[in-house]
């Protein structure tokens, strides 16, 4: 169906729906078997329904309540979104690339800079973090990036106040590890 430019825009949106309904594998019949496929209990017709035929099936990531906190500045999100998926410039990232750095950890100087090592297995990183969850009720041993941030998000899940808390000092201290470790690095 050809529709004119100067339809509005949810009108073309409309229209080129019907093509994806029609082409959608997920339904079965003609067109109006398939719209009654995406109609709620009572007979309307369901939006939501049709995006989640439309979308491609996604496994779902253990780090997203983390992320989901509403009082956590973009800037500690996105950190911690490229942490939590292994993407931050770490030196040995930086050395795959052809990028030539000096290899040991800036902030002990005792071991070559990998990501876990960065994260919670160096001494004065995991001196901060354990003091800081002594300052928030929370004396533990401190494990391996991979447990911390399980253990974190797994309190982020209870939306208590507190936990609301514990998540934005874990978030920002992962964003200022690595902003400290750039300044001290360049």
């Amino acid at each position: 169906m050809q529709v004119s430019k100067t339809a509005a825009w949810v009108v073309r949106k409309i229209i080129s729906s019907r093509g994806l309904i029609i082409g959608t594998q997920n339904l079965q019949g003609d067109l109006m078997h398939r719209l009654e496929q995406l109609q709620e209990a009572e007979g309307k017709f369901s939006i939501k329904k049709l995006y989640k035929k439309l979308r491609p099936p996604y496994q779902k990531v253990p780090w997203k309540q983390m992320l989901l906190q509403p009082l956590l500045h973009p800037r500690y999100m996105f950190n911690l979104w490229l942490a939590v998926q292994g993407r931050l410039a770490i030196v040995d990232r930086l050395l795959k690339f052809g990028i030539n750095v000096p290899r040991t950890h800036v902030f002990c100087g005792l071991a070559e800079e990998v990501f876990e090592h960065l994260f919670f297995d160096c001494l004065i990183v995991k001196g901060v973090w354990s003091r800081l969850l002594i300052w928030l009720s929370h004396p533990r041993a401190i494990a391996n990036w991979s447990s911390e941030v399980t253990w974190i998000n797994r309190g982020a899940k209870k939306k208590a106040g507190h936990w609301v808390v514990v998540n934005c000092v874990f978030d920002m201290m992962v964003y200022h590890i690595w902003t400290g470790r750039n300044k001290l690095s360049w």
